[in-house]
């Protein structure tokens, strides 16, 4: 599970959401969105397809950083 999907699933768990719940809202089982979650290119557009059952979205912010010092 790479961070965005990891970082989307502890969201809904962590803010007393069940994973069925999302699964039920998304129109899938649970196994499917435990693929989804696992998949190698789960991407911030998949984040906030989940995120919006819940009426969220993830926003992600760039920085670059110097890294000499």
């Amino acid at each position: 599970m790479n961070d965005i999907a990891q970082y989307t699933k502890s969201y809904v768990e962590d803010n007393g959401y069940k994973l069925i719940f999302v699964a039920d809202k998304l129109g899938i089982t649970r196994q499917g969105l435990n693929n989804l979650f696992n998949k190698k290119t789960f991407n911030v557009a998949d984040a906030n397809k989940i995120l919006a059952t819940l009426n969220k979205q993830l926003k992600v912010t760039y920085s670059i950083i110097d890294t000499d010092k």
